[in-house]
């Protein structure tokens, strides 16, 4: 996720840290010469997942991607910490130049 101002930006905020995730996947994509377009493959781990709540999460996840975006090959991890406490989400994306 990343700090802004000494702060970790939507601790505990789940569709704040995929929208922060996002981001910075398109600008390392960027600064790699490749989009957000070009991913082929993504793996998304998740904090406290619940199967029940995979159509909220899908939604989640198209809305941060955006209009017109045709979704990668996907794998979702449930895991039961990352990094840090507070951090809910960490996705890897795979993509070509």
């Amino acid at each position: 996720m990343g700090r802004q101002g000494g702060t970790r930006r939507g601790r505990d905020d789940l569709a704040a840290q995929f929208t922060k995730a996002y981001e910075n996947i398109d600008a390392v994509l960027a600064a790699g010469g490749s989009s957000r377009s070009k991913v082929i493959k993504e793996t998304i781990h998740l904090v406290g997942y619940d199967t029940d709540d995979a159509e909220q999460l899908i939604g989640l996840i198209a809305s941060c991607r955006g209009e017109g975006q045709t979704p990668p090959a996907s794998t979702c991890v449930g895991v039961e910490t990352l990094f840090a406490e507070g951090f809910l989400v960490e996705i890897e994306v795979v993509a070509t130049l």
